[in-house]
């Protein structure tokens, strides 16, 4: 057998293989001999055919069917030989294989790319930190509060805190605009839930008031082609109503779960979620600027057959997801740049964890897994019945077990790089 291989591309490979017409005619004449000793044919009994005759009427087909399986079985060959890691699928051109001639045909693929980390020691990471403060703790329960407003109708001007029932129609550029559409929407002026100016806009209406607003939509609004686009919105009010705080007292608390020790346990159950949330939060940026930096100094080129199969993979999740939360499939509408941007980092990422892996033998620590579904369940009612829901199926066991391995992968490269402290607030890291 004869291989050659040429690069096409980056990653993209040419391999020609030549198979002798002895490998192909020996075989084929083994198979013939087989047949001949089972075939059944008008004349003859069976396994008294005459090799010449079943030469003559299968020989074509068996020819075909060696060919097909040689080429198949030649090509891992080739692939194992050359020290070829394949991506996906080959595209294995016509086969030449007349009688006489032996096989020769050429496989087209890609290849996985060859990682190599540069030095862990050079990266330079800014690490997060911050102190939770009482200023912090107050600032929680004031949300915890406006969580529990009630809400009265009012007959004055609307003002920044209130809440309004409204009809709307989007129109761009003075046509209907496709999902821009809302009849009895309840509208919270300040609260940021509308896109920017719409809300402002409806400060000082009344119920019955009807208002146009000429607003533009954010430069990076999540629905393709409405960035930056001007807008107009034509309003209805039905409704204006004002909301009020309710008290902090025992009853409060019980409604958030604490059952005794009044306004100052509630206010230390805030405190310890606070705290739980904060090292989320500061552990999470941390590991964002460790993996942002680990691919700044290792670019990695993809195979595009991984890059088009992970996007799709993304885009049925991100689907399946939007029409779980109510969206119609005719109305989804996903950003394929963004698609594919996501595709790259996610297997980018993991061919480079994967090489730290291997280079520093680390594997999931067994204890750590415990702590992470401790730590998980510790957020639940009933603790003991989380924990026995993640030992009860290996699957879920594995996404721990792959959480906590990426986590210490994490830690290994923060005790190589460069790290230094840069202090944030609590409120910009829970609420940027």
């Amino acid at each position: 057998m004869e291989v050659s291989v040429e690069v096409t591309s980056g990653l993209g490979r040419r391999m020609k293989v030549e198979l002798p017409e002895d490998r192909v005619s020996g075989e084929v004449q083994d198979r013939l001999k087989q047949m001949s000793r089972t075939v059944k044919l008008d004349g003859f009994r069976q396994g008294k055919v005459p090799l010449r005759i079943v030469t003559q009427r299968f020989g074509g087909q068996v020819r075909h069917e060696v060919v097909d399986k040689l080429v198949k079985s030649s090509f891992q060959e080739a692939v194992a030989e050359q020290k070829l890691n394949l991506a996906g699928s080959p595209n294995i051109e016509p086969v030449e294989g007349e009688t006489g001639a032996g096989v020769a045909y050429t496989a087209e693929f890609e290849v996985y790319p060859d990682v190599v980390i540069a030095p862990l020691e050079k990266l330079e990471i800014s690490r997060p930190t911050a102190e939770l403060e009482d200023a912090d703790v107050e600032r929680m329960i004031e949300r915890l509060q406006r969580q529990r407003r009630t809400w009265s109708e009012v007959e004055r001007a609307a003002k920044d805190g209130d809440r309004l029932r409204v009809d709307f129609d989007g129109l761009l550029d003075g046509e209907e605009l496709e999902g821009g559409k809302g009849n009895d929407v309840t509208v919270e002026i300040g609260s940021g839930s509308m896109i920017k100016g719409f809300e402002d806009g409806l400060i000082g209406a009344k119920g019955g008031d009807e208002r146009e607003l000429d607003l533009d939509f954010p430069e990076d609004y999540h629905v393709e082609g409405l960035q930056g686009k001007a807008v107009q919105f034509k309003v209805k009010v039905h409704v204006v109503e004002e909301g009020e705080l309710p008290e902090i007292d025992e009853e409060f608390g019980r409604g958030y779960g604490v059952q005794e020790g009044g306004v100052a346990a509630f206010k230390a159950e805030v405190r310890k979620n606070l705290h739980r949330e904060l090292v989320d939060a500061l552990k999470a940026k941390t590991k964002e600027q460790v993996l942002d930096k680990l691919l700044e100094a290792n670019p990695v080129e993809l195979p595009n057959a991984m890059l088009q199969q992970e996007t799709a993979r993304l885009y049925a999740r991100q689907r399946q997801s939007l029409v779980k939360q109510g969206a119609k499939p005719e109305d989804i509408k996903l950003d394929p740049e963004a698609l594919l941007a996501q595709a790259n980092r996610r297997l980018a990422l993991a061919l480079l964890l994967a090489e730290i892996t291997k280079a520093g033998n680390i594997e999931a620590d067994d204890e750590k897994v415990k702590e992470m579904i401790a730590n998980i369940a510790a957020s639940y009612e009933d603790p003991k019945e989380v924990t026995t829901w993640f030992y009860g199926e290996e699957g879920r066991l594995s996404d721990i077990r792959s959480a906590v391995l990426e986590d210490q992968i994490v830690e290994h490269i923060l005790a190589q790089a460069k790290v230094s402290e840069e202090s944030t607030s609590v409120e910009a890291l829970l609420n940027p």
